[in-house]
């Protein structure tokens, strides 16, 4: 190791020693004065000491506003900059005249021939690992990085402390970017920053970016293998309801992760369950999917769907307004694999729609099961009575369970020669896949009877796409038990 190194090395061992003196030392701080430096940093969230004793030692400041912005993602420049000024802020040169913001420290690092993709470049785990060891006098490529880390005690991983399951291609908010540099200088012995932590969910233990080797040998092989609107598959696992997953994977790696059922773990502690106030505590005010992925339309605010842009991945979590307002689904995507998507519903094919109609058969069981009912049985037949209509209001431009001929869904059950001793039907349109047209039904009171109800034992879905007309896709769900 040279010479900078290793002054650079003393450097962290005294930022440590003077944090920790200052933290013995120093008479506690009012809460209401620490909460006014940064508006949308509450006490609660799990990045607030180091968000707040990185503001004290001067090394990173708010926006005009008041806010922090937890969440908004930090480029190579952001991450270099906070890096520098917390690790060596004496040994950087001065800024030059009619130079830009950043230049002081790509010049530092660029003497020292830190692995640098450039201002402009994107930015991730695996780019933050480099820039830590080239502080620390060591030029690696980001594998060997990721290694240098774990091996030091620097990060344990967001799923395992190795370099999967560090994930390296993932992105850092401005929350995880000070926290990870804080443990790194040394701030919390043998520790992953916590935003990672916060922000590593995972169903079932598998998480976005971990291969698909890893699924199969965690979870085995998939019931079923769905297409989905992006383009990837979902392998799906409906052997249990109560464990129900659905884990996207495209490319080799996970790309995308859902689930209605209690399977999901977070470092926060969110997950199934979570109400409204408990998410808000530990991730801030949400914004609408729309707003974060705007090739999605849909139609419910962010009061049903509040979602969160989380290490490059769309969180969505879906309420249950009949129930206290809690959390009854998360759906999360990669941000590059939503942003491929063509429009709200991608390309539609038939086998596209056969997956959805076999998803709402799961998740409504998967509902059914966690509310102490019996799981619904597949009818085909009557599947094809619920398509018939689907297509007919897709072809003639309604949507109502009476079609324009005046038949009844009881009179298509009984045209299709369906006996039945009770029955209903659910309709829907517009939702961009069957994860959210579930949701919908969820949320209205009837519909929610006809999924829960006692006086079913059997379901058929069928679903149509039109581009005819403004809903474009049509849902319909058949309930009945036989007659006799």
């Amino acid at each position: 190791m040279n010479e900078t190194a290793n002054r650079m090395n003393r450097r962290f061992v005294t930022l440590f020693l003077v944090a920790v003196l200052l933290f013995l030392t120093a008479a506690p701080r009012s809460s209401s004065a620490a909460d006014a430096r940064f508006k949308d940093v509450p006490t609660a969230h799990w990045a607030y000491e180091a968000v707040h004793r990185a503001a004290d030692e001067g090394w990173v400041d708010g926006y005009s506003d008041g806010s922090f912005r937890l969440t908004q993602r930090v480029t190579e420049a952001e991450f270099l900059k906070l890096l520098l000024s917390a690790a060596i802020p004496d040994e950087l040169p001065a800024r030059q005249a009619g130079e830009v913001w950043n230049a002081p420290y790509y010049k530092y690092a660029e003497e020292r021939n830190f692995p640098l993709s450039g201002a402009g470049a994107s930015f991730d785990r695996g780019g933050a690992a480099q820039l830590i060891a080239a502080l620390k006098g060591h030029i690696l490529g980001r594998t060997e990085a990721v290694r240098y880390l774990l091996d030091n005690g620097l990060s344990n991983g967001i799923t395992s402390a190795t370099v999967e399951g560090y994930q390296m291609q993932k992105a850092l908010s401005r929350a995880e970017a000070v926290q990870f540099i804080v443990n790194a200088l040394g701030g919390a012995a043998n520790a992953e920053p916590q935003p990672e932590a916060s922000a590593g969910y995972s169903l079932r233990g598998i998480a976005i970016g971990d291969s698909e080797a890893t699924v199969a040998a965690k979870l085995g092989k998939p019931n079923r293998v769905d297409p989905s609107e992006y383009g990837f598959q979902w392998h799906v696992y409906n052997d249990d309801y109560k464990q129900y997953a659905q884990i996207g994977i495209g490319g080799g790696k996970v790309v995308a992760l859902f689930s209605n059922a209690n399977v999901w773990r977070s470092g926060d502690g969110l997950g199934i369950g979570s109400a409204t106030a408990a998410i808000e505590a530990k991730l801030g005010k949400p914004r609408s999917l729309t707003e974060l992925d705007t090739n999605v339309f849909i139609r419910a605010a962010k009061e049903t769907y509040p979602s969160y842009e989380v290490d490059g991945s769309y969180l969505t979590f879906i309420l249950d307004h009949h129930n206290g307002g809690k959390t009854m689904g998360m759906y999360m995507i990669e941000r590059k694999t939503a942003a491929a998507r063509k429009g709200s519903y991608g390309v539609v094919t038939p086998s596209l729609l056969t997956a959805y109609e076999r998803e709402l058969l799961d998740l409504a069981n998967v509902s059914r099961v966690l509310a102490g009912k019996k799981a619904l049985a597949w009818d085909a037949k009557i599947a094809g009575t619920a398509r018939d209509h689907s297509k007919d209001m897709g072809q003639n431009g309604f949507f109502d369970h009476v079609n324009p001929q005046g038949r009844s869904p009881f009179d298509r059950m009984k045209a299709d020669g369906i006996a039945y001793s009770a029955a209903a039907e659910n309709i829907a349109a517009g939702q961009i896949n069957a994860i959210f047209a579930h949701a919908e039904w969820m949320n209205s009171e009837g519909h929610r009877s006809n999924i829960l109800g006692d006086k079913y034992e059997r379901l058929g879905v069928g679903i149509a796409y039109s581009d005819d007309y403004e809903y474009r896709i049509y849902y319909t769900q058949n309930f009945y038990t036989p007659r006799g």
